[in-house]
């Protein structure tokens, strides 16, 4: 185990502090705190298919590209063979490895997964691993790849299937600091004050946290580009000035804007 160094963790293959490891006949499952810096970070691959489920902090992936990341829970599906250099923006995060020894997730590209079916297993695993006999663990190992082939919502007890609305209009909107709880409400068909609790029990986040992570994502992007002066990226992306998009932007990121770009340049 390492704690603080930058260097890979021989033990468990990753950039951080080991928190827990669980092993079954199906895969190992693993809780870790990055702690790492992105430079650290080499090409590695996997032997099996490799699920990252990013609970803290800001993440690259191939499909975000360097000059994006991605601020929300996600998990990301890394196949058998697939070189990759995912790594958190600042070093820093929580995240839980899942190493899937099963058919039918050989694919040959990285790919996101944000439906609601999986973010909310992988919420449920992560916060319950450490109490899961074995035999739970393999059914859950079962029902986390039976989620990534379909990708099919699953409902949870209590909560209305609307709220998959909400979570994709957010998602897929290009202005999501201007939506409303109200019209977030009418689109998942429940009343304004059950759905940050529901949203919440079901992905793990509020509302509110994932329209702010998402104006962060965009942002950044136009950021990286160079396109646009950083005010005009704090007026586009909905920020009261500049000021307040860097302020946001360093709570985010643990970078400034200038900083971004100025490392994104460096990138070519």
């Amino acid at each position: 185990m390492i704690d603080g160094s930058n260097s890979r963790n021989q033990a468990s293959g990753y950039w951080g502090r080991d928190l827990l490891r669980r092993e079954t006949n199906s895969g190992v499952i693993q809780l870790h705190e990055a702690n790492a810096p992105p430079e650290a970070v080499s090409p590695h691959g996997h032997d099996h298919a490799h699920i990252v489920f990013v609970t803290r902090g800001a993440y690259v992936t191939p499909v975000t590209g360097e000059n994006g990341f991605i601020d929300r829970p996600v998990a990301v599906l890394n196949p058998p063979g697939v070189w990759h250099r995912d790594h958190f923006v600042t070093g820093r995060g929580s995240f839980m490895t899942v190493d899937l020894q099963c058919d039918g997730l050989v694919e040959d590209y990285v790919r996101h997964a944000e439906s609601a079916a999986v973010l909310q297993f992988c919420n449920g695993l992560a916060g319950s691993l450490e109490h899961k006999t074995a035999l739970e663990l393999e059914d859950d190992l079962a029902t986390l790849a039976a989620l990534y082939r379909a990708e099919r919502p699953q409902d949870l007890a209590g909560i209305p299937s609307g709220i998959e609305r909400a979570f994709h209009a957010i998602q897929d909107s290009a202005e999501p600091w201007a939506l409303t709880m109200a019209k977030l409400a009418r689109i998942a068909d429940v009343h304004a004050n059950h759905l940050p609790r529901a949203f919440r029990k079901r992905f793990g986040i509020t509302p509110s946290q994932l329209a702010s992570a998402r104006q962060i994502e965009l942002c950044a992007l136009a950021i990286a580009s160079g396109q646009s002066s950083l005010a005009d990226c704090a007026s586009d992306f909905g920020f009261y000035d500049q000021a307040h998009m860097s302020a946001r932007f360093r709570k985010h990121t643990g970078v400034s804007p200038s900083r971004w770009r100025e490392h994104k340049r460096a990138q070519g």
